[in-house]
């Protein structure tokens, strides 16, 4: 006799569909921080943006701001929404983009006790500084439907550097 029994086909095809269902299980369980991780990013490339801006000297509606800035305002129990603006020399504060980040909660975890702050970067050196007068400011962004997964953004207004962490 050649060949397998029925007994012996079903119990591979039973063996290769847990297989499978694990595997798609664990590939689906890495979207939420992929899509996490993507948004930190978003966020992170913002402040170099409004970084590179103050470098530059780049002109806002044909004129030169006095700094740029990025607001998160109304984060006390998150947010997911902020704004990247430029003061102007008349202190007519010009919004350059609205971001709304779907999904995620932005909240302020050390550098602004009130809930908001503003992020301003001052050309010609780019130099940062933190409303709340705070030397560094952390943001912790967290999967809405997960909270258990998160990153923490750390802006440095003395070095002057802006980081991703997987931890405070």
């Amino acid at each position: 006799m050649r060949g397998f029994t029925l007994i012996e086909i079903i119990v591979v095809i039973a063996i290769m569909s847990a297989m499978f269902a694990f595997l798609f299980v664990n590939f689906r369980g890495k979207d939420n921080i992929r899509f996490l991780d993507n948004k930190a990013n978003t966020i992170l490339s913002d402040l170099q943006r409004l970084q590179t801006m103050s470098l530059s000297g780049e002109l806002v509606n044909g004129l030169s701001p006095k700094y740029y800035f990025l607001r998160f305002s109304g984060c006390d129990s998150g947010c997911s929404n902020y704004q990247l603006e430029a003061k102007m020399p008349d202190n007519l504060e010009v919004i350059i983009e609205n971001v709304a980040l779907a999904r995620i909660l932005i909240t302020i975890v050390q550098g602004a006790p009130t809930g908001a702050v503003d992020i301003n970067f001052y050309p010609p050196r780019g130099t940062i500084k933190i409303s709340s007068d705070e030397d560094l400011l952390v943001l912790k962004i967290a999967h809405l439907t997960n909270n258990l997964i998160f990153k923490y953004i750390k802006i440095n207004s003395v070095s002057g550097r802006l980081d991703i962490s997987p931890n405070q």
